[in-house]
């Protein structure tokens, strides 16, 4: 039986026509003009930890199949303009960003969910990344097996430093291609890593080259070049994941 759904608010629009279930297919689009208005209805599903959206504009195009115990959905997310505050590590304030544009094919379920084709953008920052990962009734864990593919040119370290979770003093310009996989709690794979231009901990450096692995909980920062004003230096370094 064909359906017909519409709701609105002063800034949001959804609509979706069809039917749900494994032979037919519900089409979903929802605009908004101000994301923020989403988030009570991302919490009140349960997602309490995912970065808040404080504004910008947002929509998704796409489709849901399936039962109601067991859907997914399929569809182009886009966002413009927007702001997002990451929790802190310290349990103060929250990290606030803006980025420009993020845009992404979504594949969502309660058991897997993957962004293909991801590109997200800054001025001339642009990040560029593929993710999937096993969910458990449509959360991801500590051991949910993933994958990931990163290419970063041009990013602001700091917010470079907020996406990932931490908190440093530091600015300047990135460089990044990873390759990632296994568990939250135990990722491995190898990248490299070029910063430009940067302040790290007061410590002005010129350039920076690295190569990165991860392995056995631990990150190895290998073959170090820095290039200070004034001198260069080269060494390795071992990082225990779970320090922080």
């Amino acid at each position: 039986q064909l359906t017909e759904f519409d709701a609105a608010t002063r800034s949001t629009q959804i609509h979706a026509s069809g039917r749900l279930s494994s032979h037919a297919a519900l089409k979903i689009s929802v605009e908004s003009s101000n994301v923020a208005e989403l988030q009570p209805v991302i919490a009140s599903l349960g997602y309490t930890k995912l970065p808040i959206f404080r504004q910008g504009n947002i929509s998704f195009n796409g489709s849901a199949a399936g039962k109601l115990s067991a859907y997914s959905i399929y569809g182009v997310l886009k966002a413009e303009d927007f702001t997002v505050a990451f929790p802190s590590a310290r349990k103060n304030a929250p990290q606030v960003s803006h980025w420009d544009s993020f845009r992404a094919l979504l594949q969502f379920s309660p058991e897997v969910v993957s962004l293909r084709n991801a590109a997200l953008k800054n001025g001339n920052a642009n990040i560029d990344f593929d993710l999937s990962a096993s969910l458990v009734d449509g959360r991801m864990l500590p051991q949910s097996p993933f994958s990931l593919r990163l290419d970063l040119q041009a990013a602001d370290l700091q917010n470079l430093l907020q996406l990932t979770g931490y908190e440093c003093p530091a600015t300047g310009r990135a460089d990044l291609t990873l390759r990632l996989s296994g568990t939250q709690a135990d990722p491995h794979g190898e990248g490299a890593i070029v910063l430009r231009d940067a302040d790290i901990y007061h410590q002005q450096i010129r350039r920076l080259n690295a190569d990165l692995r991860f392995i056995r909980r631990q990150a190895e920062v290998n073959n170090i070049r820095l290039w200070f004003y004034g001198g260069t230096a080269k060494g390795g370094m071992l990082y225990d994941l779970h320090s922080r």
